[in-house]
């Protein structure tokens, strides 16, 4: 066994500062720094006064309570919104379309048909247009080159004018009966104001005008597929 007396020396030299536990001053400042921005921090809000606070609380509440309000009434007009889409699309189109985004794209599906729907239907009016002016002139031979040319069979257009709507139709067949189509214009309970057939080489034009106190409520698109159906 080895003795250890107090006074005895160690064999090997301590070091009493240590390259491990310098600190730069540049750390010192730095720390000191900080901590006088977080005691300040912390002396700030502890000198504010309760009712300073109370304000801070109320503040950040209101803005809290603002933002649920905004939020709620974005999804209430966004409801109503949905709703009224619903509402404008036909029977076929809603039939087992309960989420929105099933009513969307049939809400879109709808919209590209109708126009198609639309162009066609200009198409169609533009040539009518073209046959009553040449009617009016009196040209038999330009109103039969144009009818043939165009191809128009037993076709019907629809449009608004100023007192109310304005039906022209366009058919080859003798046989054809006029009184269906005012029948058709009586069960909807529209009244026709005038009515003006004319007979051109190789077919007949009918003008008939409508009047109407609220064209707004005036089913154009409606009357125009029935129309077409009963002069076929």
């Amino acid at each position: 066994m080895f003795s250890f007396q107090p006074c005895d020396e160690l064999p090997f030299p301590i070091q009493t500062t240590p390259q491990n536990y310098q600190i730069s001053e540049g750390n010192l400042i730095s720390f000191s720094a900080t901590t006088t921005k977080e005691e300040q921090l912390i002396g700030a809000s502890n000198s504010r006064s309760p009712k300073q606070k109370g304000q801070i609380r109320y503040g950040s509440y209101n803005r809290r309570v603002l933002h649920r309000d905004i939020e709620r009434k974005r999804r209430e007009e966004m409801s109503k919104l949905y709703v009224s889409l619903r509402t404008l699309l036909p029977m076929e189109h809603n039939k087992g379309k309960s989420s929105v985004s099933d009513q969307m794209e049939e809400a879109t599906k709808y919209i590209k048909q109708m126009h198609e729907k639309i162009e066609k239907l200009r198409s169609q009016r533009d040539k009518l247009k073209k046959l009553h002016n040449s009617s009016s002139s009196s040209c038999g031979t330009n109103v039969e080159s144009s009818y043939d040319r165009n191809g128009l069979h037993n076709s019907v257009a629809v449009q608004r004018v100023m007192d109310g709507l304005e039906i022209l139709i366009t058919n080859k067949s003798p046989q054809f009966e006029l009184s269906h189509v005012l029948a058709q214009l009586s069960e909807r309970e529209l009244d026709v104001v005038s009515c003006v057939s004319t007979t051109t080489n190789g077919g007949f034009l009918h003008k008939i005008l409508i009047k109407a106190s609220n064209r707004t409520c005036l089913d154009v698109w409606g009357l125009h597929d029935r129309l077409s159906d009963t002069i076929k």
